[in-house]
């Protein structure tokens, strides 16, 4: 697949798309994943197809969460997935603090497009995302970013791997490659920026998006 434009609104969406999946299969939000995905009671054993030269997830389902079915550790307060991070608190006033339960993900920074071999038409560019979660308890932020951990290392919810989408097509589910996870860490801050009732964690993603250069 050749470059293709508005690269980097695409590598943003798919990983923000990606994140709403795990995020509903792990029964932390309400909704129906926008693709089959795995069981969070277990992956699914992988089989490789060679007619396609990929491998093939047969238990991967669609997977739909009621509110009803939400965890109950969130303490009644829903989580919300937004795709830019909030002003800081301190210049917010006070009736307009972000909620609790506010998972939130920049657009990503991407890096340099890098050979990825010799000789080869194929460029590696990286992209680091940062998430900023306000959780309304310690306990909360570190399930969610365990679950995280895990998707992103391929334990659950899919393959490590994240989709590229192509939202040029008229079919925008389709995937056109799958970008390496190549790093997910967290962290809560040594010094607290965020009011006492709320438990502010961070996270980053570092991902691998594969180019062909055009013929």
């Amino acid at each position: 697949m050749p470059y293709i434009r508005h690269r980097d609104r695409m590598v943003t969406a798919s990983v923000y798309r990606d994140l709403q999946d795990t995020l509903i299969a792990c029964r932390w939000v309400a909704g129906t994943t926008s693709k089959p995905v795995w069981p969070v009671n277990g992956a699914s054993a992988r089989h490789f197809n060679p007619e396609t030269g990929q491998y093939d997830y047969p238990d991967a389902e669609v997977i739909t969460t009621a509110p009803g079915e939400v965890l109950g550790l969130l303490g009644g307060f829903p989580m919300q997935v937004i795709d830019y991070f909030p002003e800081t608190e301190g210049t917010r006033p006070r009736e307009e603090k972000v909620p609790k339960n506010t998972f939130a993900m920049d657009s990503g920074q991407p890096g340099d497009p890098l050979d990825a071999e010799l000789g080869s038409d194929t460029m590696e560019q990286e992209y680091v995302f940062n998430f900023a979660f306000y959780a309304v308890s310690d306990a909360v932020a570190i399930a969610v970013m365990s679950d995280l951990r895990d998707r992103y290392q391929g334990r659950i919810v899919s393959p490590e791997g994240i989709n590229l989408l192509d939202l040029n097509s008229a079919t925008p589910t389709q995937a056109i490659l799958q970008m390496d996870v190549e790093t997910f860490r967290y962290a809560r801050p040594s010094e607290s920026v965020a009011p006492a009732d709320v438990h502010l964690y961070f996270a980053e993603l570092t991902i691998t998006d594969w180019i062909e250069s055009a013929a």
